[in-house]
């Protein structure tokens, strides 16, 4: 997000000028725009912080966020975008428990899909982790919630 951000203040019908992301949702919660535009800045503050950390590691399991690739040891496995993103997501949250909602909010797909939808990608992303890594990275459903990322014991 670039700074300066101006935008219109509706509660108070005054202009807003907005110096960076974080100030951007204090107005936002405060009631300036609207919550799809507070909702598109969480994400965006969200991706620049995924853009800090260029690799990531758990167990065997390496995901470049750079050139989009993931490794198990030395066997590249590969995903779809979604299947990709899902995977960061999971990955940057490991051990921790992953609502169908948020991971719908993390892949930006609140309007495109039902939760369902994200169950069949999330099986796919399950069937080829578990080939590549031998069951060692696993998805656990956590029935009637969501998923967790773990390695397996």
């Amino acid at each position: 997000m670039e700074d300066g951000l101006v935008g219109l203040n509706l509660k108070q019908f005054s202009v807003l000028r907005v110096d960076s992301v974080k100030k951007a949702q204090e107005a936002l919660t405060n009631g300036a725009f609207d919550l799809v535009l507070l909702k598109t800045l969480q994400a965006a503050t969200r991706l620049s912080a995924i853009a800090e950390k260029s690799v990531l590691k758990v167990g065997e399991l390496t995901v470049s966020l750079d050139d989009r690739r993931v490794h198990c040891a030395d066997l590249e496995i590969i995903l779809r975008r979604r299947e990709f993103d899902a995977l960061v997501f999971l990955m940057r949250h490991e051990n921790k428990i992953i609502s169908r909602e948020m991971l719908i909010t993390a892949l930006g797909l609140q309007y495109e899909v039902s939760e369902r939808a994200v169950d069949s990608q999330v099986a796919r992303l399950r069937k080829k982790l578990f080939k590549a890594t031998d069951s060692r990275v696993l998805i656990k459903t956590i029935y009637g919630i969501g998923y967790r990322l773990e390695r397996s014991r």
